[in-house]
């Protein structure tokens, strides 16, 4: 239910202010919704947009779709 400290290592070490940010993981056994709250209250100057977990089966359209 926690981001991976590689996530805030590269929140930290590089610039992504004023930039959309997608989170999104490909795990198949844990929930991203409690990271992606983690990490909103971690950084919140950024601009967090939206969480997905993909299992590996979505179509690319799909993809887009939800970074649209």
């Amino acid at each position: 239910g926690y981001p991976p400290t590689i996530i805030n290592t590269f929140i930290e070490e590089n610039s992504i202010t004023n930039k959309n940010v997608y989170v999104f993981a490909t795990s198949g056994g844990s929930a991203v919704e409690n990271s992606f709250e983690t990490l909103k209250q971690q950084y919140p100057t950024l601009n967090f947009i939206n969480v997905k977990r993909f299992l590996g089966n979505e179509t690319e359209e799909e993809i887009l779709n939800w970074l649209s």
